[in-house]
């Protein structure tokens, strides 16, 4: 299994609440340091095409991109947390990407 790649700044709430889950839920991540001005945060757009993080790549998943701290949390308890779905070879139920980007924005709609 890939670690994932996690881009954020050092002080930032947001961050700070995306690296706990990932810690929470002992999942293995490269951290990438994006720049304090947005200005500069070239890498974190060309990956989200957006500038704020936290931004997350799940290589295992194929997720690239994803912003949003809720959205982010809600995923990795979803793929990684105790009451994920068996997604190993042997059960022979891989999640498309597209099933996962329905999940979340059923998540979304329900809140409303």
């Amino acid at each position: 299994m890939e670690n994932l790649k996690f881009y954020m700044i050092e002080g930032c709430p947001y961050c700070e609440k995306v690296m706990t889950k990932l810690n929470d839920l002992n999942i293995e991540y490269d951290i990438y340091r994006a720049p304090r001005s947005k200005n500069k945060r070239h890498k974190v757009e060309e990956i989200s095409g957006q500038r704020s993080v936290p931004v997350i790549s799940d290589p295992n998943n194929n997720i690239v991109g994803m912003n949003e701290s809720d959205d982010i949390v809600r995923y990795l308890e979803k793929e990684y947390g105790d009451n994920k779905e068996d997604n190993t070879e042997d059960s022979g139920s891989k999640r498309k990407i597209s099933d996962v980007i329905y999940d979340i924005i059923d998540d979304l709609i329900n809140l409303f």
